[in-house]
């Protein structure tokens, strides 16, 4: 029996075309879906490791609170709040914030990225822009960490005649009533957010507006 010339291969290959693309289509398939583990075994001791670790993170006990923390965000330089700082008792490095609505003690202040989000950051950068700027100084409180500070110099930002922003001249630290709370905060600080309502109109009438 003669060999097969190149031509009668290639004629043999292209007699059934649809059994070609249905076996690259599950080629590509295999290549994209990671297999699936075939020992039992296997897969049960993967699915209780993973019913641990939720329970590691999920389970209140195995955190314990560290400090209060005030986040600054690093795009705006917008004041977003305090937050209560938990460490992991047994995973070492792993930590998370919980924002706190009722004033706490403040141990540092940290920066942050893309807390915010892009629709937030925008809205507190006004547009990206402002028409007026004046310096005025004024009575401060925070409304929800209830500390304040007198007689603050800030500058205020007017965007078409409304307060976009207002910042912090000069390092600047705030306490409650008692004393017992004390936040450092730097200079160029945003903290029209986390104003009283009082203060915002005390922040116009500073600047004459």
């Amino acid at each position: 029996m003669e060999p097969e010339s190149p031509q009668d291969t290639l004629g043999a290959a292209w007699e059934n075309p649809l059994e070609d693309l249905f076996t690259d289509a599950m080629l590509q398939r295999k290549l994209r879906k990671p297999a699936r583990l075939a020992d039992p075994s296997l897969r049960d001791a993967l699915d209780a490791t993973a019913r641990r670790m939720r329970e590691l993170y999920t389970n209140p006990e195995n955190w314990e609170r560290t400090r209060g923390v005030a986040l600054i965000d690093e795009a705006t330089q917008t004041l977003v709040g305090n937050f209560s700082e938990y460490v992991h008792r047994t995973i070492a490095r792993t930590r998370k914030l919980i924002r706190e609505h009722q004033p706490i003690a403040i141990a540092a202040t940290e920066i942050v990225k893309g807390y915010l989000g892009e629709q937030t950051q925008e809205r507190f950068r006004a547009g990206g822009s402002w028409t007026e700027a004046r310096e005025g100084i004024m009575d401060l409180l925070f409304e929800e960490m209830q500390v304040g500070a007198p007689q603050v110099r800030v500058l205020v930002r007017l965007y078409l005649g409304g307060v976009a922003r207002i910042e912090l001249v000069a390092p600047t630290q705030l306490s409650s009533a008692d004393g017992g709370i004390v936040l450092q905060l730097p200079a160029g600080i945003n903290i029209l957010e986390q104003l009283s309502q009082d203060s915002r109109h005390a922040a116009r009438r500073a600047v004459g507006r």
